[in-house]
């Protein structure tokens, strides 16, 4: 067993599906069935850390300044935050009923060498490599801002 063989003291869950450009029966069981298949194995691992990553697409349309204790809408054609809510709904009656430790983050504009190549951090370093200002937007007078994560 890898858990056994390894005795990790930490695993992150960090899978996901940006766009609506993948099925929902592939995104649910990658996504949803591999997560219940690590919970019932960390039942056994008590000790280790579960780092779960969800998604700053669970705050939809919530009213600023974003708080983990707002209540969630999920848009039903975002698969993403949908599958993110209840990942974290899972993630949460795990640790209360067997008493797992558990971290949920939920990262804001993330970029990197891997990033995708239609977000607004990428699109801000083409202009600019490309000589040309960024765009700063607005919401009335006040520059909307934004948090990235590498």
């Amino acid at each position: 067993h890898l858990f056994r063989e390894h005795q990790f003291k930490a695993v992150i869950h960090a899978v996901s599906y940006s766009g609506n450009d993948v099925s929902l029966k592939s995104s649910i069981k990658s996504s949803i069935e591999c997560l219940a298949t690590l919970l019932e194995v960390l039942k056994d691992f008590k000790d280790t850390l579960l780092i779960f990553v969800s998604s700053d697409s669970v705050y939809n349309n919530s009213p600023l300044p974003f708080s983990p204790s707002n209540l969630i809408k999920v848009s039903l054609s975002n698969v993403d935050a949908a599958l993110k809510i209840a990942g974290e709904e899972m993630v949460s009656t795990y640790c209360e009923i067997y008493e797992l430790h558990v971290v949920i983050v939920r990262p804001f504009g993330v970029y990197g060498p891997y990033s995708r190549p239609n977000t607004i951090i990428y699109d801000m370093a083409m202009q600019l490599y490309q000589g040309e200002t960024v765009k700063v937007l607005y919401k009335g007078s006040v520059p909307i801002s934004r948090d990235f994560t590498y």
